[in-house]
């Protein structure tokens, strides 16, 4: 019934989750996995070239790195694509707005972030959970996170994962879902399967921004994408990703563009987190502040 996908580069991941897939999924499914250790080609390639070679018309494409801790959730995602009308993605965590600020799906707005993942940092287990209606398993959006992307065969065919502009392992799950709703085909964001993510936390660094840049670029005619023409502070946005990049490893050059692209330095309201932005990795500020929260940080956690 379900066609699993995995890019994978990590032997022991693929190993448990193989594993983990077959105790949990409690549905007939296949495996296709590419080891892309030695080719490393980009991941729209990779997920394409799996996808064709699929038998089940429900596709789902996964990274490695998860653990799921939820029965026969197999069982579940086959049912919401049964019953819901016009579906095309369906993933873990995403928003129903991707703003044209330089960002990734999250903004920080309640009303319009969803997601569910339990993050295994090195060795410190946060839950990112939120919803907008507690009432709900189901959440409509415009754009999801990869670690978790359901589709449709039908609507892989007609969408594909983006070669053409995307060549590295960032904004394939943007890209991919936004297109999506852009053909009128629905995107949700379902918070009824509890999936554990073991991760360092992702690489939001040079490499991310320089894809962002890109990302941005060629789809600047279809941002922001959002639902019934809902109607976003970009600048608030901005602002939050300015906080959060402020931990990561960013060349100076890019961290420059960053600011003078989207002309954050005409907002004296931004100038505080600009600072941070520019000082706070750098200085390793992050240690004096976990410290001073009484908190060891995460980058020494066992």
């Amino acid at each position: 019934m379900i066609s699993i996908i995995i890019c994978s580069i990590n032997p022991d991941y693929l190993d448990k989750v193989t594993q983990n897939i077959a105790a949990t999924i409690g549905v007939p499914y296949e495996l296709l996995v590419k080891d892309n250790r030695q080719d490393n080609l980009p991941i729209c390639q990779v997920y394409n070239q799996q996808a064709a070679l699929a038998k089940y018309d429900l596709l789902l494409f996964l990274h490695e790195d998860v653990v799921f801790h939820s029965q026969q959730w197999g069982q579940d995602l086959v049912k919401i694509f049964k019953e819901v009308p016009n579906i095309g993605v369906v993933g873990l965590a995403g928003s129903a707005y991707k703003s044209a600020a330089l960002s990734g799906w999250y903004t920080g707005v309640k009303e319009l972030d969803a997601y569910r993942v339990l993050h295994n940092i090195a060795g410190r287990h946060v839950w990112l959970q939120h919803s907008p209606d507690e009432n709900k398993l189901l959440h409509q959006a415009v754009c999801v996170d990869g670690v978790f992307i359901a589709t449709t065969r039908e609507n892989w065919k007609n969408i594909q994962f983006n070669e053409a502009e995307l060549k590295g392992f960032h904004f394939y799950d943007l890209d991919f879902s936004i297109r999506t709703h852009k053909q009128n085909r629905a995107v949700f964001i379902w918070l009824g399967v509890h999936l554990e993510h073991i991760t360092q936390g992702g690489d939001f660094g040079t490499t991310w921004v320089k894809e962002a840049f890109h990302f941005h670029t060629y789809m600047q005619t279809q941002l922001p994408a959002c639902l019934n023409n809902t109607k976003v502070n970009d600048l608030k946005i901005a602002n939050t990703w300015l906080d959060y990049l402020k931990t990561y490893r960013i060349t100076p050059g890019l961290k420059i563009k960053w600011v003078r692209q989207q002309k954050l330095y005409l907002h004296p309201a931004l100038y505080y987190n600009i600072l941070k932005f520019f000082i706070y990795q750098p200085f390793r500020l992050s240690v004096i502040h976990e410290l001073f929260k009484g908190k060891q940080p995460l980058s020494q956690a066992q």
